[in-house]
């Protein structure tokens, strides 16, 4: 068990938190593949029984080779959804190149889910990500829709609660205030 590495107190409640290390959560910068964005809810619809999928890139290193990380995220899905997945890429984020993966069980309310996984020494870390996947509907035709929030990358086997990431906070420039 690795200890979380706490950055501070969060909100009114005085939460203890850990950096987020996933940014993309406020306005879906480096995200992509998603049907709609909107106020921080990322939708992911399907009418097949195929995956659709979206993924929130990460343009620095943020991983390292033999630490522990935890993937937490809320979801909720439309009723039609026969199953959804989590991954983390650490360089071909469109077929095998992921370094984890979890099946996840969303149902009509928001739920926390969380992931905790530890890179393998020597996994290529380049082109790194995080995917969910909607893996289609129950009937053909009927939309499938995923809902996905407040997605989290923190070191540690900790699910803290989500803060954004400094980039979401001061803008990819860092010229713009929370």
């Amino acid at each position: 068990s690795s200890t979380p590495v706490i950055i501070g107190t969060y909100g009114d409640k005085g939460d203890t938190v850990n950096t987020n290390l996933q940014s993309g959560n406020k306005d879906a910068s480096d995200c992509y593949g998603y049907s709609a964005f909107a106020n921080g809810v990322f939708e992911i619809s399907n009418t097949t029984k195929k995956e659709n999928y979206i993924f929130m890139a990460n343009t620095a290193d943020l991983v390292s080779s033999g630490k522990q990380y935890t993937i937490s995220f809320e979801a909720k899905q439309n009723g039609n959804l026969s199953s959804a997945e989590v991954y983390y890429y650490g360089n071909d984020y469109q077929t095998t190149g992921y370094l984890t993966s979890k099946f996840f069980p969303p149902t009509t309310t928001w739920q926390k889910f969380s992931h905790t996984f530890t890179i393998t020494s020597g996994a290529e870390l380049i082109n790194q990500r995080i995917r969910f996947d909607n893996n289609g509907t129950k009937t053909d035709g009927e939309v499938a829709i995923l809902y996905i929030r407040n997605v989290k990358l923190e070191e540690g086997d900790t699910a803290t609660p989500f803060c954004y990431s400094v980039k979401d906070s001061i803008g990819a420039t860092g010229a713009t205030g929370p």
